[in-house]
């Protein structure tokens, strides 16, 4: 279910109001700035603690990556200013996720990942870096993950090709279209068809798991193949 009372607060059942949601935003990202740390980042949220892992973390998906792009993504739309820019500190910022993956026993293609590798803060270092030569890099990492075995989104290719189609909106470079686009054709190649349940899915190997599997690769391959401009 959608609201699971040990982990959700009630709804307050107060109006909106824009004025006091910007205020909060404000807020938010003003005690987020004072707790950052050019060390450890941002001290790590309970929930996200796993066991003996307690971080701190520096992916996209639930480490100092994805706070770096919520703070900058907020001062672009102009919703809350910012007291410092955290791109100089995404080199110590990747090098920080390389140890953590070698720690968690993740292998070398592992950093290719959208979430939780390399790509997403090569992304970040470009876009909060004017003229920074690493889209090279990013576009070897898409590259690289073509035939990642985990053909889902945080891991696979479905995650690099989230990445092409971001730097093409970005820079309206055709080599991301095409990145894209062979990205697409190579999932479709890859899926398998079953007698027994009368449709296609993908087999994957996941965390020393092999299993089928229909995930959200399926809704983006379908869009690139509609996509005239994607396919060209």
């Amino acid at each position: 279910m959608l609201f699971d009372p040990r982990r959700h607060e009630p709804l307050a059942g107060i109006d909106w109001d824009p004025a006091v949601a910007a205020h909060a935003i404000e807020r938010i990202a003003l005690d987020t700035e004072q707790r950052f740390s050019p060390d450890t980042f941002w001290p790590v949220h309970p929930l996200d603690a796993e066991g003996a892992d307690t971080g701190p973390f520096f992916n996209l998906y639930f480490g100092a990556g994805g706070v770096v792009w919520a703070l900058h993504a907020l001062q672009s739309r102009r919703v809350t200013g910012l007291r410092r820019s955290y791109g100089e500190h995404l080199d110590a910022c990747m090098a920080l996720n390389r140890r953590w993956l070698a720690s968690q026993g993740f292998a070398d293609i592992d950093r290719a990942s959208y979430l939780m590798g390399d790509t997403s803060l090569l992304m970040l270092r470009a876009w909060l870096s004017a003229g920074d030569p690493r889209p090279a890099q990013i576009e070897d990492l898409v590259v690289r993950n073509l035939d990642n075995p985990a053909r889902e989104l945080m891991w696979g290719s479905p995650g690099t090709m989230l990445a092409a189609m971001f730097m093409h909106e970005q820079t309206g470079d055709s080599r991301w279209r095409d990145l894209y686009a062979t990205t697409s054709r190579k999932l479709w190649s890859q899926l398998v068809h079953s007698d027994e349940t009368r449709c296609n899915y993908w087999t994957q190997d996941l965390y020393g798991r092999r299993y089928r599997s229909s995930t959200a690769c399926t809704d983006l391959s379908q869009r690139a193949r509609r996509s005239p401009a994607a396919a060209a």
